[in-house]
């Protein structure tokens, strides 16, 4: 059996909901970014104003990447701010801790497309981290 850290989708997003547009610029991402589908992916979606648990959210397993798409979901689980785009963070998942890493929404790319590079580093630095890691002898 996979060990807990392992189960479920290994990436795990974070973002307030999303409008046709925003949804379909979301699912290009995803394919075109990290080869994934929705099906592929945990996606949590917040509310502004709405305390998240996360843990309880994620009992499908725990994600190895956290990529947390805009200010509201950043808010939502970090709610002492402090997180820039594009920066990692720590956090804790019960005993384990995750990466996290903030960017834009998608509806913030349809709205400002001149952020779509910016965006594009931050998910290929997600992209890095969820590559499978060597194993060690």
């Amino acid at each position: 059996p996979k060990p807990a850290q392992e189960k479920g989708p290994a990436l795990c997003v974070v973002a307030e909901a999303m409008g046709e547009e925003a949804g379909a610029l979301f699912d290009k991402i995803l394919a075109g970014v990290f080869g994934l589908s929705r099906a592929d992916i945990q996606l949590v979606t917040v509310s502004r104003g709405v305390p998240l648990d996360l843990q309880a959210a994620l009992a499908g397993g725990r994600p190895r990447v956290l990529l947390l798409l805009g200010a509201v979901a950043t808010r939502a689980l970090l709610p002492n701010g402090g997180l820039e785009r594009g920066a990692w963070t720590t956090v804790q998942l019960g005993e384990e801790p995750v990466q996290a890493l903030a960017s834009f929404h998608p509806s913030f790319l349809l709205e400002h497309p001149d952020k779509k590079r910016a965006a594009f580093g931050d998910l290929t630095r997600v992209k890095g981290a969820l590559a499978p890691q060597p194993a060690t002898v």
